[in-house]
């Protein structure tokens, strides 16, 4: 047996991109969230150049429904059958990177799943929203999905922030879902150094689920979630 000790596959995966979000989008980020006529968080607007460079994602991201999309499913076990309902093209590189990985997929692989989220990235468009998001995996049944929250006006807009903190999380579990066959997503947001919210999803709950219809506060409180 060997000495070299475990190392999991999915530990600091999507660390390393929130890393490489340089201050150039940070400023993006927050520049699209300052011209939103529908943001709630005018007064970011005020912020002198100097000062966001020094505090990039300083604003409450206004976003719009997002735990009601999430990215397509794969179906893992008609890829490893060869039926392609995704409707992807037979000869493009994704067809095959998906029949390559698809057995070990549904054996539960962390190095696999690892290659999947590298290559599918499913949270890569949350990064608009949060920073430092990371995911490892708990077992080949759950996976752990972290992010740093931005915190203005955390307090003086208490029930947006928790829409946000929410949203994020919803849509998070939701791409985790999409593309891995797991059974649980755990989420959890922090705001320097303290964690703000923290639950844990199962997918048969999301399955049965109207995100259409639901309030993202209220759904992920039924679910037992614990805020700061």
């Amino acid at each position: 047996m060997s000495d070299k000790p475990y190392t999991n596959p999915l530990d600091g995966l999507y660390e390393i991109v929130g890393d490489l979000w340089n201050m150039q989008k940070l400023e993006e980020a927050a520049a699209q969230m300052h011209s939103d006529p529908t943001s709630g968080e005018k007064k970011a607007a005020a912020v002198s150049a100097d000062q966001k460079k020094t505090e990039p994602a300083a604003t409450l991201p206004s976003f719009h429904q997002i735990w009601q999309t999430a990215d397509e499913s794969i179906d893992w076990t008609d890829i490893l059958s060869g039926r392609n309902t995704m409707g992807i093209d037979p000869a493009s590189s994704r067809w095959k990177f998906l029949r390559i990985h698809a057995e070990n997929v549904l054996k539960g692989s962390l190095e696999d799943y690892a290659a999947v989220l590298k290559e599918v990235r499913p949270l890569d468009d949350m990064k608009k929203y949060a920073h430092h998001i990371r995911v490892r995996a708990l077992s080949a049944d759950e996976i752990a999905v972290s992010y740093e929250a931005f915190e203005d006006d955390a307090t003086e807009h208490s029930i947006a922030y928790e829409e946000y903190l929410c949203g994020i999380a919803l849509r998070c579990a939701r791409d985790i879902f999409a593309v891995l066959p797991v059974t649980h997503v755990q989420v959890t947001a922090s705001a320097s150094g303290k964690q703000q919210l923290q639950v844990r999803f199962k997918r048969s709950d999301m399955q049965k689920t109207l995100f259409n219809f639901i309030d993202p506060v209220d759904f992920v409180r039924d679910l037992g979630a614990q805020f700061a």
